[in-house]
């Protein structure tokens, strides 16, 4: 794992059965990358893999030193 934790703010953008609007739901996530740009191009990568349209909206490095998974059993 990388060294730094960004805050990465996605809008993701759906057309209405008109075609006439488009809605634009935001999504916060965390992204861990050694740098800003690593943290643009993990987003990339792993939004390839869905057929979900979207933009990256901002981005931004946080304090945050580490995340732990919650596993409920």
């Amino acid at each position: 794992l990388a060294d730094q934790w960004f805050k990465a703010k996605l809008a993701f953008v759906t057309i209405d059965d008109r075609g006439d609007k488009e809605k634009r739901t935001s999504v916060m996530y965390l992204v861990n990358a050694g740098n800003i740009n690593h943290a643009i191009k993990n987003i990339g990568e792993v939004m390839s893999g869905t057929m979900i349209d979207y933009v990256t909206t901002s981005i931004s490095a946080t304090k945050i030193f580490d995340v732990f998974e919650y596993n409920e059993k």
